[in-house]
């Protein structure tokens, strides 16, 4: 998955994870390889009051990695999450480039 927009999204509801990048087995993969995710851009997110952002990214060797991913203008009832722990960002040792900005 590369070069890729969300923008302009308003999130009500959400159960535990705003958004989960992951390179890894899963009951809907059916690929014998594993891919890459690169260029994601998330831009102009709202989180409605009370919803707690917690962002999975999760790479899955040194040649399947997640990389250049962007939040910007990620915000909680209006206000700006201007970094990775406001933003709730967990991700592992093979990712790389990711950014938060107001």
């Amino acid at each position: 998955m590369s070069d890729i927009v969300f923008e302009l999204i308003r999130i009500e509801h959400c159960q535990d994870t705003l958004a989960t990048l992951w390179i890894r087995a899963d009951a809907c993969g059916k690929d014998k390889e594993r891919g890459h995710i690169n260029g994601v851009r998330f831009d102009q997110i709202d989180l409605a009051p009370g919803i707690q952002p917690r962002l999975h990214i999760e790479g899955f060797d040194d040649t399947h990695r997640i990389e250049n991913l962007s939040f910007k203008h990620l915000r909680q009832a209006g206000k700006a999450l201007t970094d990775a722990a406001a933003a709730g960002l967990i991700a592992n040792e093979v990712t790389t480039t990711i950014s938060v900005e107001p």
